[in-house]
């Protein structure tokens, strides 16, 4: 009985989550970084997935923003504008979901990055791939009224 439940919960979390966009691991800019993220949806909404292999030294104020930027324009200097903050960042490492805000199309940002407003420092980027048929997909089954 145990492992048909162990089983059915696994299904249902992998039926309820689908990655739409990948960046691979964050390069390093200020601090040493390593770990990989997906955007995904889950439950119906929009995430920023950190892998269960994200770390990252710590520092104040440690938050994650999408930007309509390219990676190479991006410095400590320029990096919040055309940028959306997603939350601060709970761990310094671990596995983490923070949740994209409704009116926050993905689709027109092109990196997402870690900044420290402590330091004003441009801590770690990546860039955003959307896999535009999976987007697809996920938005289906949103406006049909399913999350799964």
């Amino acid at each position: 009985m145990k492992l048909f439940q162990t089983t059915l919960f696994i299904a249902l979390l992998t039926l309820t989550v689908s990655s739409f966009a990948t960046g691979g691991d964050f390069q390093r800019v200020a601090a040493p970084i390593r770990g990989g993220w997906e955007l995904a949806s889950r439950y119906g909404e929009d995430y920023i997935h950190l892998f269960p292999d994200f770390e990252t030294i710590g520092a104040p104020e440690l938050k994650i923003y999408i930007s309509k930027a390219p990676i190479v324009t991006l410095n400590d200097d320029n990096a919040l504008f055309r940028s959306e903050e997603l939350g601060a960042l709970g761990n310094r490492e671990g596995e983490q979901w923070l949740r994209v805000p409704e009116d926050v199309d993905v689709k027109r940002y092109q990196t997402i990055f870690l900044y420290s407003d402590y330091f004003k420092k441009l801590w770690a980027v990546s860039k955003i791939k959307v896999d535009d048929e999976a987007y697809k997909q996920t938005r289906r089954r949103v406006y049909q009224g399913r999350s799964f």
